[in-house]
């Protein structure tokens, strides 16, 4: 059940408002943009609903890339989220929480069309834990090519995804080893070779 104090018509219209930002190139993410964001998540955060995590993760990332990178949003829900003109690059952002009840962290690449058709260059997972962004992972788009090989979610019509826990332990006890991946373990042992990696991006 949704906040009565954060309607619909609240969220659309913050939506219409960024998508007026997509398309075009940007020096920077305007502050406003970070205020709105800040007073809606505020809101939604008492009743644990994440329904604006994943544009917030969007603009977080296409905020830190703008700082080395002409930026394009793009408006397209289906395929990469950000265009780096400079050097011709596609990003897609993906995001998730760490901390929610019944809810595995993970980034959902549906029926893998994304990686198979490869429609990204790299992938930025932005994890989330009480609503506050605590990482960015950054792949390549060669990296998460295994996750397309095991058909693992736990939703229809989206069986690949990348999981992300606190730690390796965690990820061990919750993951069958018939299920697990080589790109997640990697990930739990030595996550410094993902976490804040903007360098891999060029």
């Amino acid at each position: 059940m949704y906040p009565v104090d954060v309607k619909f018509k609240e969220i659309m219209g913050f939506l219409w408002y960024l998508n007026t930002y997509k398309e075009t190139e940007i020096a920077h993410i305007p502050n406003k943009i970070e205020t709105i964001f800040q007073k809606l998540l505020y809101k939604l955060e008492k009743s644990r609903d994440n329904r604006l995590l994943s544009y917030y993760a969007e603009y977080l990332v296409a905020n830190k890339l703008s700082k080395k990178h002409k930026v394009k949003l793009l408006k397209k829900r289906q395929g990469p989220d950000i265009e780096l003109s400079d050097i011709d690059k596609k990003i897609e952002v993906k995001s998730s929480s760490i901390d929610m009840e019944h809810w595995l962290c993970g980034a959902s690449f549906g029926n893998g069309s994304s990686i198979r058709e490869k429609k990204f260059d790299y992938c930025v997972f932005v994890v989330f834990e009480n609503f506050k962004p605590i990482e960015y992972l950054v792949f390549s788009h060669d990296e998460l090519l295994e996750v397309i090989q095991k058909e693992r979610g736990t939703f229809p019509g989206n069986p690949y995804v990348l999981y992300r826990f606190k730690n390796l332990e965690d990820y061990l006890k919750e993951i069958p080893e018939k299920n697990r991946l080589e790109i997640e373990i990697k990930l739990h042992k030595h996550p410094e070779e993902f976490q804040d990696r903007w360098d891999k991006i060029k």
